[in-house]
């Protein structure tokens, strides 16, 4: 009986959002890698990196992302960063990357040229609030073609 019961905490437990310890302002440090799209773009580490690092409250937090182009003219749309808190989406942007509007305070995501071998920089953001829960925060960045497909996804998780 007492297994059964133990077993039943485990499994409840498993199954809820875990808190973090964290002092104020102070989380853990924001580590961005690519989980896909390989054969179209590959993330360079050196270009790559969340702005503060680790991730502060009462701030504009921007992911900057860049790397090389493995194929020519490539077809992207848009770039759309989530982010999700529990489990939960708590913000979804889509950035345009077509050069149809302009780049903003949270933002930038140029045309490619089209050539292979290409360096491509980037930027998104959001506002992180003067307090955010301190549960795990995931994000996704994920690049579309126009027809929707992914062409790339890179991806983060970190406490705040």
């Amino acid at each position: 009986m007492k297994f059964a019961l133990a077993s039943l905490a485990a499994i409840a437990s498993a199954n809820m959002p875990h808190m973090y310890e964290a002092e104020a302002n102070t989380g853990s440090d924001v580590v961005i890698s690519q989980v896909s799209g390989f054969e179209n773009f590959i993330m360079l580490e050196n270009d790559t990196y969340a702005d503060p690092n680790p991730v502060k409250t009462a701030s504009t937090e921007k992911f900057n992302v860049g790397g090389i182009w493995n194929v020519p003219n490539v077809d992207l749309d848009n770039v759309v960063f989530e982010c999700k808190l529990a489990g939960v989406v708590a913000y979804h942007t889509a950035y345009d990357c077509t050069g149809a509007s302009d780049s903003n305070d949270y933002g930038q995501c140029p045309k490619p040229s089209g050539d292979i071998g290409e360096e491509w920089l980037a930027s998104f953001g959001f506002d992180v609030p003067g307090f955010a829960p301190p549960f795990l925060y995931e994000v996704t960045v994920t690049g579309y073609s126009s027809a929707g497909a992914s062409v790339f996804q890179l991806a983060a998780a970190f406490t705040i």
